[in-house]
């Protein structure tokens, strides 16, 4: 089976719990992907660590036959609320 409405996927920084949406994801293989990742609080080598194992897990798991695959990425964190609204925009741009 396979979706072809376009999927907006906002991450931060917890690994795990992406990987769970994404085995979610998994059952109905979206097609047109959009991945929002915040970045690391700055000066924080854990959350940075913990960013950069959630994107990760995104090129790693994201692993079925799709069309479109678009990340946006953040060098700096964003903060929940910016962050999302920037992603929210971004998706719907």
């Amino acid at each position: 089976m396979t979706f072809d409405t376009p999927i907006l996927l906002v991450a931060w920084r917890r690994p795990d719990k992406v990987a769970k949406v994404i085995n979610s994801m998994r059952v109905i293989k979206p097609q047109n992907i959009y991945v929002a990742c915040d970045g690391p609080i700055q000066n924080n080598p854990k959350e940075l660590d913990k960013v950069l194992k959630t994107r990760m897990v995104i090129d790693r798991e994201i692993d079925w036959n799709y069309k479109s695959l678009k990340k946006l990425l953040s060098d700096n964190n964003k903060g929940c609320k910016e962050g999302v609204v920037s992603a929210l925009n971004w998706f719907f741009e």
